[in-house]
């Protein structure tokens, strides 16, 4: 009788995904695999459109100026009530 075990089976070669060679421009290949470009996917409901490009930056850009000027605030804050402890240490 012979016994069957794990260590007799080969190792299973990994499964490698079919591309059509006809299609070779968006895709990328790296380390014996083929990887499809980011770029290559347009769906234009999730495409921002130049429009809201510029909105983004906008918002983008007040949030930063609030939080600069958050930190002005604080900071001259910071600066008086170190010029009033100094006022009570003498």
């Amino acid at each position: 009788m012979i016994r069957h075990t794990w260590a007799d089976e080969e190792e299973p070669q990994p499964r490698r995904r079919r591309y059509d060679p006809a299609d070779e421009r968006n895709l990328t290949f790296f380390e014996g695999r083929f990887f499809r470009r980011e770029t290559s996917r347009h769906d234009p409901d999730n495409t921002i459109t130049p429009a809201e490009q510029k909105v983004l930056h906008q918002h983008a850009t007040e949030a930063a100026e609030a939080r600069r000027a958050d930190r002005d605030r604080a900071m001259t804050t910071l600066v008086q009530l170190g010029e009033a402890l100094r006022v009570l240490e003498d």
